[in-house]
């Protein structure tokens, strides 16, 4: 199985672009965990991650983000191989996200009565649909 779950914080603006009629946003996540060390100190380690999605994940997240948005991801890892131009061969791994949740504000403020067009989307399809997390929801 091939899965991959996240919580962390945007660390730059996504960036959105057209690719043959699809649309895909690549944007850079950080996650920290933090734990003591035998002496009782405070340590931290954060990790980055590259993320992509695409159709209308793509457009939500180009949409409502900005760097510092924190946002739970769930997707794959997907690796490629590709040459540069030295002509060594190196890989990239980033994360195909399939659903994203925003945990903290959005770009745009919404009302209680008014919904971004994705998650309005989202309930249409699918109703009664969960498209935002209670932090009791998250399971750590």
């Amino acid at each position: 199985m091939n899965k991959v779950m996240l919580i962390g914080r945007l660390g730059k603006d996504p960036e959105t672009k057209d690719v043959n009629g699809n649309t895909v946003t690549t944007w850079s996540m950080a996650t920290t965990e933090k734990w003591k060390d035998k002496t009782g100190t405070w340590q931290n380690k954060t990790e980055w991650h590259n993320c992509q999605a695409w159709g209308a994940t793509a457009t939500a997240v180009g949409t409502w983000t900005t760097k510092g948005t924190q946002v739970f991801v769930e997707g794959k890892l997907n690796t490629t191989k590709w040459t540069d131009k030295n002509g060594v061969e190196r890989w990239t791994t980033n994360i195909a996200a399939s659903n994203v949740q925003f945990l903290s504000d959005t770009k745009k403020k919404e009302t209680e009565t008014t919904k971004p067009e994705w998650q309005a989307n989202v309930e249409n399809t699918f109703p009664g649909a969960q498209t935002e997390f209670a932090s009791q929801d998250i399971p750590f």
